[in-house]
């Protein structure tokens, strides 16, 4: 690491969260994105007053993302990384065009 990089670990509290029927954590037999969304809630509320920085990737990016939409003095930072946006398009995807793509514009 270069100088001046310490680890994250080294600068802030983290903490790597089991989302429900995942690794370690319980497995209720009920599962979606807004009951993750409220798990990650209430553990943030346990820290106490405090704003996180809140990272995801794929399915977790999703959650990140609701948790940051539902509680946003909660969530001083927002990183996601492959995830899509968890909320409806405002308009539909076009259909792809007829014939071969070139590189016309």
């Amino acid at each position: 690491m270069g100088a001046g990089h310490a680890p994250v670990a080294e600068r802030y509290r983290v903490f790597a969260v089991d989302l429900r029927g995942h690794r370690h954590s319980d497995w209720p037999g009920t599962y979606s994105f807004q009951l993750m969304r409220d798990d990650v809630i209430a553990l943030i509320e346990q820290l106490g007053p405090c704003e996180v920085i809140l990272v995801g990737h794929s399915m977790r990016g999703i959650v990140a993302w609701l948790v940051a939409m539902t509680r946003p003095d909660q969530v001083a930072r927002l990183i996601i990384e492959g995830a899509p946006p968890p909320f409806h398009r405002d308009h539909p995807i076009r259909e792809r065009p007829a014939g071969p793509l070139g590189s016309e514009v």
